[in-house]
């Protein structure tokens, strides 16, 4: 079985060499690890140079920074495996993560990604949840169209291994995408008939913390891109009963904006709430008959005196 490793940086001196070192430890090794630098600009192409393994082939490609998804795309297409194991550059894989992953493509010959639990750790690496996927009301393994359109999907790239055709079948990552392309990639697998596997322990450590993409406004641009993607592709069924707007995106990316919102809020990054208000709107107006409430909105429209409104009620 033959695994092409990739990580994608940016930017990445802090974390790039745990996250390395965690590849060259597998207890099966990948055939070759392919870093691709997106125009990093600190000291990562420093720490890059000077990585070397005996058991596995390195590959340091250097691009203009153009965003994950098409970082990790470029490593797709020139790698040699027929098996994909993303890792991010600041995640870490646990030394039988590979072995564990690829065991269920030996019975199936459909699987189009195996992806496990994961231990969420802070940014100097230490543990917050154990098995943190187990926490979430999140179904796994991928099973109903409604629940990937409902709700996160929580299927990370750096906990996953995928087959690199089925990958390549649906078009890899949209590039437009930086945030939610991984929702995107499994979904179109997901609809294109694909199997998925779940393995209910954790093989990796995904570090949260406030300077992750997770918390950037390059997500939030992102997330606006792949709602309207989704409204778009998935419109409302009446005949059939299928609801997809209003019954499952609408309340997810509503929810998810209005969190978003109030996290900034909180943050008193009140041009950020200003930029995120018209999402909540429209979101809101996509609910139609729900049961899901409006009051909050219009009080929204002025992020300063909402933080004084929450901080009023708190007392």
């Amino acid at each position: 079985m033959k695994i092409s490793a990739i990580i994608p940086v940016y930017n990445g001196e802090k974390f790039i060499k745990e996250a390395i070192n965690s590849v060259l430890n597998q207890t099966k090794k990948p055939i070759e690890l392919i870093i691709v630098d997106d125009g990093s600009t600190d000291g990562s192409e420093f720490i890059l140079k000077d990585i070397k393994s005996e058991t596995i082939e390195i590959k340091i490609i250097k691009t203009e920074n153009g965003g994950q998804s098409r970082a990790r795309n470029l490593g797709v297409n020139i790698s040699k495996g027929d098996y994909i194991a993303f890792l991010d550059q600041d995640d870490v894989w646990y030394e039988n993560h590979l072995e564990i992953l690829s065991k269920p493509f030996y019975n199936c010959n459909n699987i189009g990604w195996v992806y496990s639990d994961l231990d969420e750790c802070d940014k100097n690496g230490l543990i917050i949840t154990k098995n943190f996927l187990s926490t979430l009301p999140i179904k796994h393994p991928k099973k109903k169209l409604a629940d990937l359109l409902s709700n996160d999907m929580f299927i990370l790239p750096s906990a996953s291994l995928i087959n690199k055709k089925a990958f390549l079948s649906v078009g890899g990552f949209d590039e437009r995408l930086s945030g939610y392309e991984d929702d995107d990639l499994f979904l179109r697998m997901f609809r294109n008939g694909f199997d998925n596997y779940f393995i209910p322990k954790a093989l990796s450590k995904w570090r949260i913390y406030n300077e992750s993409t997770s918390y950037s406004y390059r997500m939030a641009k992102s997330r606006r891109i792949y709602a309207e993607k989704l409204i778009n592709n998935f419109p409302d069924d009446y005949f059939m009963g299928r609801n997809w707007v209003r019954d499952c995106i609408a309340p997810r990316f509503y929810n998810n904006a209005i969190s978003q919102y109030l996290l900034l809020n909180d943050m008193k990054k009140y041009n950020q709430c200003k930029e995120i208000y018209p999402d909540i709107i429209i979101y809101n107006r996509l609910l139609k008959n729900s049961i899901y409430r409006k009051t909050k909105v219009k009080i929204m429209k002025y992020p300063a005196l909402y933080y004084l409104l929450r901080k009023i009620k708190s007392r």
